[in-house]
Order: C-alpha cells, then structure tokens, then sequence
C-alpha cells in the first residue's frame, strides 16, 4: 500500500511546481506597478504615520495565475536602522518576509500584467 502512496504524492508534488510558473519582472514592468500605487487611498494608512513608498522595503514576484502574468508584491516598513528602504525581486512569493500583522506597515500587492493595474492592495491585520 505504501508502495502506491508515494508515486500519487510525487505526481501532486511535481504536478503544481509543473503548472505554477514563475518568471522575473523587470525594471520596467516594476516602474508601472509602482506608478499605480496609491498608498493614501488604504484604510488606516493616513493616520499610521508610515512612509511614502521609497519608504518601504519592496519584494516583488512574478508568477502565473490561470496563463496570465501576474506580479505578487509585499512592502515593508524596515523594521531595523541597518535596513535601506529599495526594490528587492525574489524567486518565489515565500521568499518574501513572513509577518503575520503590522497593519500597513506591510502591505500586499496583486498586479496584473495584462490589464496593466493592481487587481488587489490590501494591509496586513492588525494584532
């Protein structure tokens, strides 16, 4: 029986790395993300007292989602004086910094390549 069980789990495992396709935006697919960003337009962001977007620390992806392009993005208040707020582009969405809440201190981006706009902006919880 264990035999069978671990072939299926390959399959499964190999499977989503197979359909879930990665791909590294550019300079200037970054540019047009970033123009479109309005972080004064988020609840709670006007009476955090955080900074404009030059402020954050900015880790970008590419992925695909349903064959279209899509670049997922988490900025981040640097939380340390060593930390230079810049662009960061990583290999994959979990490589991004794992915080669960801070409010807009970190905020989550869903940026359509194809329609050329942010399909999602949202902050993290807040604790």
């Amino acid at each position: 029986m264990k035999r069978k069980i671990i072939p299926i789990v390959l399959l499964i495992c190999f499977g989503r790395i197979a359909f879930s396709q990665s791909w590294t935006p550019g300079n200037a697919e970054i540019a047009n993300l970033e123009a479109s960003i309005k972080l004064d337009q988020l609840p709670y962001w006007k009476i955090s007292n955080l900074p404009s977007l030059s402020g954050y620390d900015r880790y970008y992806t590419g992925s695909t989602q349903n064959g279209e392009k899509v670049i997922f993005g988490e900025l981040v208040v640097p939380f340390d004086a060593k930390s230079k707020p810049g662009v960061h582009i990583v290999a994959r969405k979990r490589d991004f910094p794992v915080i669960m809440d801070g409010g807009c201190a970190i905020i989550n981006i869903e940026y359509s390549l194809k329609e050329q706009r942010i399909v999602r902006i949202e902050c993290n919880g807040r604790a």
